[in-house]
């Protein structure tokens, strides 16, 4: 049988169940202030929406973020989506519509609302939709962050980006970035122009697939580069894709991650053709000037002793019967005296150009006398002249520039000893001060003539080498040297510019530039 408790006892349990119901309060109170801190200090609130009855609640820490008081916005949805940034409204209730019509499992999205001061604040909105056992969205409830303080840092860093990009994309060096996959991650636009990589976006490509036959020395480089080394090296030969070939200095500098690893690498490259090309130039004519200064000095105490050697011959030949076995040798002797006078003639053209009868002459008609009578003796070069339609008139001496040209038909021929084409061409160009400054001769107007043969080409050590005097590829007895020497100095004096181009295997290219004369040429009297 149970005994009923006492009223003591009574009193003593409702004390517990009270003091426990204290305490339960007191620690829902320090959790609730908690989660205030909370969402106050992460800037994070709770919102509710009873969507059967339209009831709305907003967590005081959502007002907060916009700087409301709890009783600055009423707890009202439409109040609440009119607080949205108008450019952003549109997006915001067609997500919350497709989360509602159960197009999306949960609501995500990031968007603008309006602070009391007029200002905006970025908002990360999470959601969920309760469903009844029908299907139907019941309620939708979610939290609100302010993330303005993360977009601020996202867009000053892509801000940053996107300068660095431009930096980089407009520099005028030629610059890339890869990875350790050699893919590209940004490079400059002189970087594409320099290497004729065109228009086409290179991010993601990689290096090795755009020059397959980059030098195996390079890669290696590369390699050292990944394991940190600092490359740097000096003028080298670099090809490009289209087969020709460039003079570049070149930078490695590998890049590294916040950890520190390294990442890849940074090429930095500058193509100095055109400048070797302008420096050759210069260290040519410098040189051509101190060793024409020579050779019109040998030239002249060459002839006085020819003259010696002349004069003591004919004064042996005095008296001598026409038959006098001694004739034979002062023949000799003669016949050397004028081979080394055609030597000496050439030494002073070189010189000095021996620049003689100058008058207005059409290179264009020069040119073609002169291929025609060379074509009827090497039947074995085919000869294709292109000619501008207008006379090229130039001031010269005739019989020089004749001098030049055949030199260059001949030097063409040698070089297609099974025969081969050789293409003439003319035509008027301008050139600027840039171009003409390392010749030292005025910009303007230049009448240019091209011989170009399908011969054998040459190294670019002979082709430093092919307008010093005395330089020769023939064997010895075969060429005094003087041909092309000649042909420079002839072209020099002119105030004009001679340039060769050649490759192994793949021919070569006289250029032949000459001042355009204002005169007109004189069509002779008729009697």
């Amino acid at each position: 049988m149970l005994c009923k408790p006492t009223y003591g006892e009574l009193a003593h349990r409702v004390k517990k169940l009270e003091e426990n119901l204290e305490r339960m309060k007191e620690t829902l109170r320090v959790s609730a202030e908690r989660n205030r801190l909370a969402t106050s200090v992460a800037k994070v609130g709770v919102w509710d929406w009873n969507i059967i009855t339209g009831d709305f609640y907003l967590d005081p820490s959502i007002k907060a973020i916009l700087g409301y008081n709890d009783e600055g916005i009423p707890n009202d949805i439409d109040i609440w989506v009119n607080h949205v940034h108008p450019d952003d409204r549109t997006a915001v209730m067609e997500a919350a519509q497709a989360c509602l019509d159960g197009k999306m499992s949960e609501y995500k999205f990031e968007h603008r609302m309006m602070h009391q001061d007029g200002s905006s604040r970025w908002i990360l909105v999470q959601g969920k939709v309760f469903r009844d056992q029908s299907g139907n969205a019941v309620r939708f409830i979610g939290t609100d962050s302010d993330i303005t303080e993360r977009k601020q840092r996202e867009e000053t860093l892509l801000h940053h980006k996107n300068l660095l990009q431009m930096f980089v994309k407009h520099t005028p060096a030629a610059v890339a970035m890869c990875d350790r996959q050699m893919r590209y991650l940004v490079y400059s636009d002189r970087w594409a122009q320099d290497y004729g990589l065109g228009l086409e976006s290179l991010v993601g490509r990689c290096h090795y697939e755009l020059f397959p036959d980059l030098p195996a020395h390079w890669i290696k480089e590369h390699q050292r580069c990944f394991d940190g080394e600092i490359i740097e090296k000096d003028v080298e030969p670099f090809p490009r894709k289209d087969g020709s070939m460039d003079w570049v200095q070149r930078k490695l500098r590998p890049w590294r991650h916040r950890s520190g690893q390294i990442g890849g690498l940074i090429m930095f490259t500058e193509v100095i053709t055109e400048k070797k090309r302008l420096e050759d130039q210069l260290h040519q004519s410098q040189k051509m000037k101190s060793i024409g200064t020579l050779a019109g000095g040998i030239a002249h105490d060459f002839n006085n002793l020819l003259m010696g050697i002349q004069g003591r011959a004919s004064l042996l030949s005095i008296g001598l019967a026409p038959d006098h076995p001694h004739n034979e040798h002062i023949s000799a002797i003669e016949d050397c005296v004028r081979a080394g006078a055609n030597l000496t003639k050439q030494l002073l053209g070189f010189a000095r150009g021996g620049k003689y009868e100058v008058r207005p002459i059409d290179l264009n008609k020069l040119l073609l006398e002169s291929a025609n009578m060379f074509g009827r003796t090497k039947k074995e070069i085919h000869i294709h002249t292109r000619l501008q339609n207008q006379p090229l008139v130039v001031e010269a001496d005739r019989n020089q520039i004749e001098q030049v040209l055949l030199n260059m038909y001949i030097n063409a021929w040698q070089a297609m000893p099974d025969g081969g084409d050789l293409y003439l061409d003319t035509k008027t160009v301008s050139l600027d001060d840039a171009y003409c400054k390392p010749y030292k001769v005025r910009p303007g107007s230049y009448a240019k003539v091209s011989v170009t043969d399908t011969g054998i080409g040459m190294a670019e050590s002979i082709r430093n080498q092919i307008f010093d005097p005395f330089f020769t590829t023939k064997e010895i007895g075969r060429g005094t040297g003087l041909g092309l020497a000649s042909a420079y100095g002839i072209i020099k004096n002119h105030a004009g510019i001679i340039t060769v181009h050649s490759r192994i295997g793949r021919g070569t290219n006289f250029n032949i530039y000459l001042p355009i004369a204002n005169t007109k040429i004189k069509k002779p009297h008729r009697s």
